[in-house]
């Protein structure tokens, strides 16, 4: 049995960094499990989704930087520098992407405790956001797999350990459903993919509703949408009959917590849909735990009765 080097931290100010999408969404649960304190900060880029949150803390916005596109971090030192300046934190703390790096590197200078979280969506392998810090000189991080646990990188509990579903035994004889169907907003990369998909199984009296993101796509049925704001994004999963979407861990988290289990299309690289394949690691392990359905694999609406016979339970510590 590996020993554990890393120690949650109980309570303190942090300097929380994160990119947007599913890495802000686990930023947000690592501030709670770190019981950070109410003058602790947060830093992300500015999209639609860390707009929108709810979010109890200081947070600061910085210009969208590609995933893997470490240059443009750079001209975030001075500012972060500053931050640093003028505060005082007990740790900083990032759950990535590059944004990490430069975390970590600033914490170095600084004589600050880092702690780096690797996401959920590294099951197998470490990301390369992890690899470099390593390469830097970080020895120990948080890992949400058994399979990465080991002497250098301690295990920290999924939230996704506190979702199950339950069988409803649900009987519909709908032929109109409400359908949400979520592409994720990664800029530079479009899933068309996806819509055709999408389309192969929908009817003419579905109510569909759209979140396109990047993915350019001409006469979709239904209502299409570049971005959502988080309210009108959390009321469509809610009030939809069936929630079709990538394998991002925010829009699955937000499932969850509706109680939904998603189709799910993971991006692809092969397809220059991501710059690697974590989103198939995502869908496997949430296939394991029976949380989502991949359509990808049976692009079927006779799927549609499987979503609706099934609820996904949350229990005490997940993300809220």
């Amino acid at each position: 049995m590996y020993s554990t080097k890393l120690s949650i931290p109980v309570s303190g100010c942090g300097l929380f960094l994160s990119s947007s999408g599913g890495h802000f969404s686990e930023l947000l649960y690592i501030t709670k499990r770190f019981n950070a304190s109410k003058e602790s900060q947060i830093l992300t880029f500015e999209t639609s989704d860390t707009k929108s949150a709810r979010i109890e803390f200081a947070i600061e916005y910085l210009p969208y930087v590609a995933p893997r596109k470490i240059f443009p971090l750079l001209a975030i030192i001075p500012r972060l520098y500053r931050i640093l300046g003028y505060k005082h934190f007990d740790y900083i703390a990032s759950t990535g992407a590059a944004i990490a790096i430069i975390g970590y590197l600033l914490a170095r200078l600084r004589k600050k405790q880092f702690y780096y979280v690797e996401s959920i969506a590294r099951q197998s392998s470490l990301s390369l956001t992890a690899k470099i810090l390593k390469i830097l000189g970080l020895k120990y991080c948080f890992v949400q797999s058994e399979a990465l646990a080991d002497s250098k990188h301690t295990l920290i509990p999924s939230p996704i350990a506190n979702f199950r579903t339950i069988k409803m035994n649900y009987t519909s004889e709908k032929t109109s459903l409400r359908i949400f169907v979520a592409l994720g907003t990664i800029r530079d990369y479009e899933f068309t993919r996806a819509i055709d998909l999408v389309k192969k199984i929908i009817n003419k009296t579905d109510t569909v509703n759209w979140q396109l993101g990047f993915t350019k796509y001409q006469n979709l049925p239904g209502q299409s949408h570049f971005e959502l704001e988080r309210d009108q994004f959390a009321q469509l999963i809610e009030l939809s009959d069936i929630v079709i979407c990538h394998a991002g861990i925010g829009i699955l988290t937000d499932c969850f917590k509706a109680g939904k289990v998603p189709l799910v299309i993971p991006r692809r690289r092969k397809h220059h849909e991501h710059v690697d394949d974590h989103q198939v690691e995502i869908m496997n392990l949430l296939l394991s735990k029976n949380l989502v359905i991949d359509l990808e694999a049976n692009p079927s609406r006779d799927l549609f009765n499987d979503v609706l016979n099934f609820k996904v339970l949350a229990d005490a510590g997940g993300y809220n």
